[in-house]
């Protein structure tokens, strides 16, 4: 695709009914991002964010944000304290501010639309859209919207814009990703793993005698080296703007000080420490395939790609990565055989990495195995872009996956790396095919692949559990075949069809867990709840509270995970 038409306008980019169908889906992803934003009652999460926002905006001068890693960063409350200022202290405007960030966020493929085709933007573009986890975590008060948006931003300089002009957004983006949440240095880490790992990978090309092209390292350097000014200033730019989040507006210059000397005499930041230290208690435990399930059970399309990926991958890269991999992943199923009888934490090594039942060392060594081998393939083949993207993709999985804290939010970031990935991969491997295949095919193969998930939750939880990926299996399958038997000249790139049901499968899904079981105890999609019945109580001690004379005082004695809530739901009373 030329550049010229990467640029162009959504008319010249999309025909007529393209561009119909991108309308209504960016109006059914902005409206499902909305529509009742304030019924869902406050989670003990987004109350604490709510709070502390509500705190500094009210008493500025000592009760602004003063840096703690149990709470992350400041730049939320930074912002969501000038929401308040504008549109007052509501359930509606807290969560607005993350709902105009998730409404954005299906804006994005635009962004980045000269590496993909239309029709890849479209897919993304409903994927993000429609997405039911997408969704929810749009309607909840969190840091991690912003430290997606930082990393996009990032992204944007340096691949979109590239060049001196990227120098500002790039270092814009890492100032907020550090004044937002402490994975920042999580993700920098993982960055520094492929920078490093693609260095020995050309290093080792250049002594068999091939000529490999420079490394990211060496273009972002000689890019630096080309307009110092440039990146002077977006580095100083970054700097004020970092300094001045980080310190709540320079009201708590103490933090950043005794970081900064930390940092000079050898140690470690406060917040490194401190998330060292809750990796190592493991306050939220789960297994090594915590977010392999979280995202079986919410985004099953996703799962399904990301395993039809494996097959299709491994189907291509012949022989040799096959005898490579297949022994591995044989040995890693034995063992976790091997544990169904014998604990998994009795082996030292198992405990090390954190494994909570079998299952976790098949996935391990699939994940860890499949990293390597993906990144080298592209790397070898010259492929850059799907290098860095797989290389995040799987990266970005393994880690939070090893992780000892598991929160439900954090499945953002392999779902998000997941799909720009396989959004890249898909887009290649279907404009290379040499035949077209019949949707019927695919369609089949989906219904086999969720038996998958099903299979593996099934022989852990029970297949009562499981049922449903029976039954979507079955339905699947079956259609498939009907598919097959009256439509066998449907193929996969005229399969409308298989988009309109994919759409209907996320909006049943994106309804139901973002309306019809928002907030209620089977739904298990924020670990905790704040019930229903709570709120309403809460609301009516607010009433009586508020009704009652001036001498009348009341006295609210509240326990537990409800605190913040009640101190939300209350807010403004004395």
């Amino acid at each position: 695709m030329d550049d010229s038409r990467a640029r162009s306008p959504l008319t010249a980019r999309f025909d007529s009914q393209q561009l119909i169908f991108y309308l209504v889906i960016v109006l059914l992803g902005i409206l499902l991002r909305w529509a009742g934003l304030d019924e869902r009652p406050m989670h003990h999460d987004e109350s604490i964010h709510a709070m502390f926002a509500r705190n500094f905006q009210a008493h500025p001068d000592y009760h602004f944000y003063k840096n703690d890693p149990t709470y992350h960063g400041p730049f939320l409350y930074n912002v969501l304290r000038l929401v308040y200022d504008i549109f007052g202290a509501s359930t509606y405007s807290a969560r607005g501010l993350v709902a105009l960030i998730g409404s954005a966020f299906i804006f994005a493929p635009l962004l980045f639309q000269r590496f993909i085709s239309t029709k890849a933007l479209l897919v993304l573009t409903t994927f993000i859209a429609l997405s039911p986890s997408l969704i929810y975590w749009s309607r909840f008060l969190i840091h991690d919207f912003f430290v997606i948006a930082s990393v996009l931003l990032m992204f944007w300089g340096a691949a979109v814009l590239r060049g001196p002009k990227g120098f500002l957004p790039f270092s814009l983006g890492l100032a907020i990703h550090f004044t937002v949440k402490a994975n920042a240095y999580v993700h920098l880490a993982i960055l520094a793993g492929y920078l490093i790992f693609e260095a020995g990978l050309k290093a080792w090309q250049l002594r068999k005698g091939e000529q490999p092209a420079a490394t990211l390292t060496a273009r972002g350097l000689m890019t630096v080296y080309r307009a110092p000014g440039a990146a002077l200033l977006a580095a100083l730019a970054g700097a004020v703007f970092f300094v001045y989040f980080y310190t709540s507006g320079l009201r708590f210059t103490e933090g950043l000080v005794n970081n900064a000397f930390a940092i000079f005499t050898g140690g470690v930041p406060e917040s490194v420490s401190y998330w060292l230290g809750q990796h190592a208690i493991e306050r939220i435990p789960g297994p090594f395939s915590y977010y392999f399930y979280f995202l079986s059970w919410y985004e099953l399309p996703f799962i399904i790609a990301f395993i039809l990926h494996l097959i299709l991958f491994y189907r291509k890269a012949g022989k040799t990565i096959l005898m490579l991999v297949a022994p591995l992943w044989l040995a890693a199923a034995a063992f976790s055989f091997y544990h169904f009888s014998t604990p998994v934490s009795e082996h030292v090594v198992w405990a090390f990495l954190k494994f909570k039942n079998p299952m976790d060392i098949f996935f391990f060594f699939v994940f860890a195995s499949h990293a390597v081998i993906l990144t080298t393939y592209h790397l070898l083949r010259k492929e850059e872009t799907l290098a860095v993207t797989a290389y995040m993709f799987m990266a970005v999985l393994v880690s939070y996956s090893y992780l000892g804290e598991k929160i439900p939010w954090l499945s953002l970031y392999p779902l998000l790396t997941g799909l720009i990935y396989l959004t890249l991969y898909y887009d290649q491997i279907l404009k290379r095919a040499q035949s077209k295949i019949p949707a019927w095919r695919v369609g089949l193969l989906s219904g086999v692949l969720i038996l998958i998930p099903g299979i593996v939750i099934g022989l852990q939880e029970g297949f009562s559990h499981s049922s449903l990926f029976m039954l979507l299996a079955a339905v699947l399958m079956g259609s498939a075949l009907v598919l097959g038997l009256f439509f066998r000249a449907l193929e996969l790139q005229q399969a409308k069809p298989l988009l309109i049901l994919f759409v209907i499968f996320s909006l049943n899904g994106a309804y139901l867990t973002n309306f019809r079981l928002a907030g209620d105890a089977s739904e298990v999609i924020s670990q905790v709840h704040t019930t229903s019945e709570f709120k309403w109580h809460a609301l009516r001690v607010r009433q009586d509270i508020v009704s009652r004379p001036l001498n009348n005082e009341a006295r609210v004695f509240v326990t537990g995970i409800s605190v913040w809530p009640t101190n939300w739901y209350l807010r403004d009373l004395h």
